[in-house]
């Protein structure tokens, strides 16, 4: 028994054509320091970030990217989610959820708040794809 948080994030990814081959596809979260509950024993603060297949936070791919904090920002985490983009383009798109890396979901009390799309320009959640269209 005990407390989980979990989040999503969602990219409107239309403008891409559907055939399109993603070559790369950055994601960039911002911690929001004031809001986020670590305990001193965490030593790691990685997030999971998991396709989602349906729109509950229960389902999701078990298998996920990892989002690691930038070298030296102490706030600022990145993660390479290429697999998840290139299927929201085939759809559907639910988006990504984000949890507590591996097992420490459920035995920690840790909780990573990040900003969301309202927070300013800076800090709202990223998504830098760069793709290609096969010629025909």
């Amino acid at each position: 028994a005990g407390v989980t948080y979990r989040s999503i994030v969602n990219f409107d990814v239309s403008f891409m054509p559907r055939g399109a081959i993603i070559n790369s596809a950055t994601l960039t979260l911002q911690a929001n320091p004031a809001a986020c509950m670590l305990n001193r024993f965490a030593g790691d603060t990685s997030l999971a970030v998991h396709l989602m297949t349906g729109s509950t936070t229960t389902s999701f791919e078990a298998t996920s990217s990892q989002a690691t904090l930038v070298p030296g920002s102490g706030t600022s985490y990145t993660a390479d989610i290429a697999g998840h983009v290139q299927s929201w383009l085939r759809g559907p798109n639910y988006g990504a959820l984000l949890r507590i890396y591996g097992d420490r979901e459920f035995r920690s009390f840790d909780r990573v708040a990040l900003y969301n799309h309202a927070a300013d320009a800076s800090r709202k959640p990223r998504l830098k794809v760069i793709y290609s269209v096969p010629k025909n």
